[in-house]
């Protein structure tokens, strides 16, 4: 074999181990990525002020079932909000299972995991979303704006448990009602003591002794106070329908109606004369006044009591 030979036969060999190469590092790329390159797909989009660590290659799930991938993101602007336009290429077949009511959300695989976008399942006979629509976000968890919240939350719990470690404390020293409960035999006596009076109390009322068992199992009681009930029931519907004296007293208008008009002229007539020089004025507020009316209502009374004991005086009879 000549010169010549050799390096066409090593030639050959290198485009060959180059091709390998070639799609040695191409299928590992595509299955790094777990792109479906030979599958047909089509776009979507969404738009997030901030993506919080999704990157190109990020798979995309439909209801938990990966159906695509992430393939582009750039800082965009719209309606005057500045974010980051992600593109997502997903499989033609989901097409349908993807409609208007369908929307994104931005996951982490387990707790501190890589993000991906998960698109809930639409609704059945709804429009599915055409190629270049924008899905609508939903808000996700995140952990790094949950932090003051969970610090927060810890900081709480640790009062807590702090709080249940002192009140601990103070009953293993036997302070408190508590406390003293645990450690005082005799308080534990006299709980007993009481639990068995009540016991005692609630046997005798099932054995219907006492005002209270009597009550309870008397039937004849039982009845009366039925009675009693319907009748003031009775009692009360009729004041409620102005029915009898009571009744018309609190239901009639008219008898209220007559009072004050009755109050509004006996306060007229008691102006009037507190305000004229009349007798009947004289007679209410004249001190003087009242004086010699009594007075004169005591000697005519005494004048007709001696009229009575010496008639002679008053009365002579002449005979011709």
């Amino acid at each position: 074999m000549n010169s010549e030979q050799l390096r066409w036969s090593s030639l050959k060999v290198g485009i060959v181990v180059l091709i390998g190469l070639t799609i040695f590092v191409f299928i590992v790329s595509i299955v790094g990525t777990e792109q479906n390159i030979f599958s047909s797909t089509y776009e979507l989009k969404l738009f997030m002020p901030n993506v919080r660590g999704l990157v190109e290659g990020a798979m995309v799930t439909l209801g938990g079932l990966k159906i695509g991938y992430v393939t582009d993101l750039r800082f965009v602007t719209k309606e005057d909000t500045t974010g980051v336009d992600i593109t997502m290429k997903v499989l033609t077949k989901y097409a349908r299972s993807i409609t208007v009511s369908s929307v994104a959300q931005i996951k982490t695989i387990g707790l501190l995991g890589d993000r991906y976008v998960d698109i809930s399942i639409g609704r059945d006979l709804e429009e599915p979303l055409a190629e270049g629509s924008l899905l609508p976000l939903r808000e996700s968890f995140d952990l790094e704006e949950a932090g003051p919240q969970l610090n927060k939350g810890l900081k709480d719990f640790t009062e807590l448990v702090s709080n249940a470690r002192d009140i601990t404390a103070t009953i293993n020293r036997g302070e408190g009602s508590v406390g003293k409960l645990i450690s005082r035999p005799d308080l534990a006596d006299d709980m007993e003591h009481f639990l068995k009076s009540l016991n005692a109390i609630a046997e005798a009322v099932e054995d219907g002794k006492g005002s209270l068992g009597r009550m309870i199992h008397d039937q004849a009681l039982s009845e009366d106070i039925a009675s009693v009930a319907s009748n003031l029931r009775t009692v009360t519907d009729q004041l409620r329908k102005g029915q009898g004296s009571m009744g018309k007293f609190i239901m009639d208008e008219s008898l209220y109606s007559s009072l004050s008009s009755f109050s509004a002229r006996a306060d007229t007539i008691l102006g009037k004369a507190a305000a004229d020089s009349s007798n009947v004025s004289k007679l209410i507020s004249d001190p003087e006044f009242y004086s010699r009316v009594s007075k004169l209502l005591k000697d005519l009374d005494l004048l007709l009591v001696d009229l009575k004991e010496n008639p002679d005086r008053y009365v002579k009879v002449s005979v011709f």
